[in-house]
């Protein structure tokens, strides 16, 4: 399928905003080429580009690629769902070191499970209006920062979509491992109200 195909396919034409987290120039350029390889073009790394309805923000790390469908897959949730996602979350390929690539599926959706560990991962689109509601972390990539802040995000949220493909091809398994227990009761009490 090809990128003009796969754009007008869809009546919602949901768009991609994507920040790039740190890294190096060459790992950069490795997920822009992944970006430029997309099936679904519509997507962009400018954030002040003009806000559409059907917007989403997508956090990747510097060197991580996406499957060239990966986007495609995404607009295709946000298409068929009956009430539009607010997160939308995918399995992922992880290679640490020089071993192959080892698959990571992720489970469904669970409040209780997202409280435990950050079973989001490497790859999450949020909508536009929840993102920028709940304070995205700035500067150095802090995964502390970052897990509270998905954490903001999912308490915002209503509808979270898994898709079971891996979409992501992770070169290091960047995840974490503890949790904060005042935020994590903060959050709790959030979610009972």
């Amino acid at each position: 399928m090809n990128e003009q195909t796969a754009t007008t396919a869809f009546t919602k034409k949901p768009r991609f905003i994507v920040s790039i987290l740190g890294g190096k120039r060459r790992d950069m350029n490795a997920t822009l080429d992944s970006l430029r390889a997309q099936t679904y073009g519509e997507w962009t790394e400018d954030a002040a580009e003009q806000s559409f309805p059907h917007d989403y923000v997508l956090r990747i790390h510097a060197g991580d690629t996406l499957h060239p469908d990966a986007l495609f897959r995404m607009a295709h949730a946000v298409e068929r769902a009956e009430y539009e996602p607010d997160m939308i979350y995918a399995d992922e390929l992880i290679q640490e070191g020089k071993k192959p690539y080892e698959e990571h599926k992720k489970c469904e959706f669970s409040r209780v499970t997202a409280l435990s560990y950050d079973m989001f991962g490497a790859l999450l689109a949020i909508r536009r209006e929840i993102y920028a509601a709940c304070c995205p972390p700035q500067g150095e990539y802090d995964a502390g920062a970052e897990y509270a802040f998905r954490l903001r995000c999912m308490a915002k949220a209503r509808r979270i979509v898994h898709i079971p493909l891996p979409l992501l091809n992770q070169i290091d398994e960047s995840g974490f491992e503890w949790q904060i227990p005042g935020l994590r009761r903060e959050l709790v009490i959030a979610l009972i109200k």
